[in-house]
């Protein structure tokens, strides 16, 4: 699939931009736009108006978060996606079908293909407290697997109010593996 056919839905905006606004204000929205706008950007100038499943350009998402780490740094991509994944919305849809980490794993893949038009994502319990997530065409750079989906997934996580969870990339296919990978152990 080419990087132009490669869609997300407009919710998984909603979520980053409220993040944006809370720590920043509407400057700091209004900073991303910018950003975007100078490096080519020409669609709607206000992704909140976004319908949830309305499809965006998978680089428009891609500069926005570029835009969070050159403006705000890569701390607050970081925050940003593990916020992301604690609001309701998109996430709430996700949390109500993973109520356990065992639960989360089993449905990862329906939840990756009702925001994503590409790729897929497998989740699996190898044993109690330790899983792993394998995506197949997820990312068309290494900071969207090794930055932006290793903390929201740390953010779904979190959300289960778990005594200890770890997320960690251990695969990439940015580093020649056949797809990308992350361990993730916990403790209720």
């Amino acid at each position: 699939m080419d990087m132009e056919s490669m869609k997300v839905a407009g919710g998984v905006f909603h979520a980053r931009i409220a993040e944006i606004k809370r720590r920043y204000g509407e400057e700091g929205v209004e900073k991303i736009y910018e950003y975007m706008r100078k490096r080519g950007y020409r669609g709607p100038g206000n992704f909140e108006n976004l319908k949830i499943k309305e499809p965006v350009p998978l680089r428009d998402f891609l500069l926005f978060l570029h835009g969070i780490a050159d403006i705000y740094g890569m701390d607050e991509v970081k925050e940003n996606s593990r916020s992301a994944a604690k609001r309701k919305g998109v996430v709430g849809m996700f949390i109500k079908w993973a109520a356990t980490p065992e639960l989360l794993l089993r449905k990862a893949s329906e939840f990756w293909s009702e925001f994503y038009n590409f790729g897929k994502l497998e989740g699996k319990v190898i044993e109690e407290g330790r899983g792993i997530i394998r995506g197949y065409n997820i990312s068309p750079e290494p900071f969207f697997c090794e930055i932006v989906l290793t903390e929201y997934f740390k953010g779904v996580l979190e959300n289960l109010k778990l005594e200890k969870i770890n997320v960690t990339h251990t695969k990439c296919i940015h580093k020649g593996d056949k797809y990308c990978e992350w361990l993730i152990t916990w403790k209720k």
